[in-house]
């Protein structure tokens, strides 16, 4: 691993030197040929500048995905395993949350949070109310609230269609899935949908025979849409399939009916947006002349792997109700404690409250004797006055 003793010694100066200029120090004199050459050693030979990130913690990672979309599709399960990865690296304290966890777990005092999946209004509105600093993963379901990341779907769409149109294709088809309204929860158009019907309408090859959607972007969803196209008299010769997911199974569905190729005579093109965001040298293209060869490389989960990531699912809620469970006991611990502890408190008020009654009792026993005392004085002292008033009226008699 390349250092910046190394770079000092090839560039003929200080390793203090060397630090300040790579910390872009302004403080410090180097000539600029001494400084480009500081940086361009340092990229010849691969030195990596340590980066020291600051503890940043209470970030959420809300995994609001359904259980059937994590097993059926590897992108939820990618895009989390990277985020926790990332998180790691960059020393942020995350805590992951599920749609089973529910909004209620949601700490009041997050500092941030990173959402994938999808969330209703009602969700959403209280989750501003947690907190103001997040990022959508793959949706974005209120722009005016928060920030989101996610690709161009409606410039993919346009792209393939474009490319389709071009390449002399005039009955193009699309397989997609709904999209959610956050306000109803009831599936909407998704964008790619609406893309492509704007799209083909522009070219005037807008055919609703060729448009097959359903609720979800399954497996199971695009085998069975891809059944349903094999059924209909006229084939489209080119297909537009909205996701990695649906087309595994609209490809077993059309390698399983070899009856498509007999109506097409040349090849039917299928292109996915996902592919072609990372890289227009991936895009995929299907011959269906050779039937049973497809060049498509995406690999669903295996039964095994599906296996594994339920039984890890069912772990961490086996250890998320555990700890649940753990705090509720603890919570009626604590409070028995507090309960006694108040009790406690309350013995003590009560024996010093009786001290202070026997104490007050001895004080008021005194002072009423005291008092009987006293009257008894008063008596005696009226009794002699008066036998002096007697005597004194005698003397006055004679």
């Amino acid at each position: 691993m390349a250092t910046i003793k190394e770079i000092a010694k090839i560039v003929g100066v200080s390793s203090a030197a060397v630090s300040r200029v790579l910390n872009y120090d302004e403080g410090i004199s180097v000539s600029d040929e001494t400084r480009e050459a500081i940086f361009a050693t340092a990229e010849k030979i691969g030195y990596k500048k340590r980066v020291i990130y600051p503890k940043i913690e209470n970030v959420a990672l809300l995994y609001f995905t359904d259980n059937e979309d994590e097993l059926e599709d590897v992108f939820y399960h990618g895009v989390r395993e990277e985020i926790v990865k990332q998180a790691k690296k960059m020393n942020i304290q995350l805590s992951i949350y599920d749609r089973k966890d529910g909004m209620d777990a949601i700490p009041k005092d997050l500092t941030a949070f990173i959402a994938v999946g999808w969330l209703t209004r009602k969700e959403i509105n209280k989750l501003y109310k947690i907190c103001k600093k997040g990022v959508f993963i793959g949706t974005s379901p209120d722009e005016k609230l928060f920030d989101a990341v996610k690709p161009n779907m409606d410039s993919f769409v346009t792209q393939m269609v474009d490319y389709f149109v071009e390449k002399g294709h005039k009955k193009i088809g699309f397989i997609g899935g709904s999209d959610r309204n956050i306000d109803t929860g009831m599936p909407s158009m998704d964008v790619r949908e609406w893309s492509f019907r704007q799209s083909t309408a522009y070219y005037k090859c807008l055919n609703e025979e060729y448009i097959l959607i359903s609720d979800k972007f399954t497996v199971d969803d695009g085998y069975r849409m891809g059944k349903e196209l094999l059924k209909k008299e006229s084939l489209p010769t080119a297909l537009c399939i909205a996701s990695d997911t649906l087309a595994v199974g609209v490809l077993q569905a059309l390698n399983e009916g070899g009856k498509y190729t007999d109506v097409l005579n040349d090849s039917v093109v299928y292109e996915s947006y996902e592919h072609n965001w990372n890289s227009k040298d991936e895009s995929v293209f299907v011959d269906l002349k050779p039937l049973g060869i497809s060049l498509y490389t995406y690999e669903p989960y295996t039964e095994i792997e599906k296996e594994r990531i339920k039984i890890e699912k069912e772990t961490k809620e086996a250890l998320m109700l555990a700890k649940k469970e753990a705090d509720e006991a603890k919570a009626v611990k604590d409070a028995a404690i507090e309960r006694a502890k108040q009790a406690k408190e309350a013995e003590i008020i009560a024996l010093a409250a009786a001290k202070e009654a026997e104490k007050a009792e001895k004080e008021a026993a005194k002072k009423a004797e005291e008092a009987r005392i006293a009257c008894i004085k008063i008596d005696e002292n009226a009794k002699k006055k008066l036998a002096e008033l007697k005597k004194m009226e005698e003397k006055q008699g004679e």
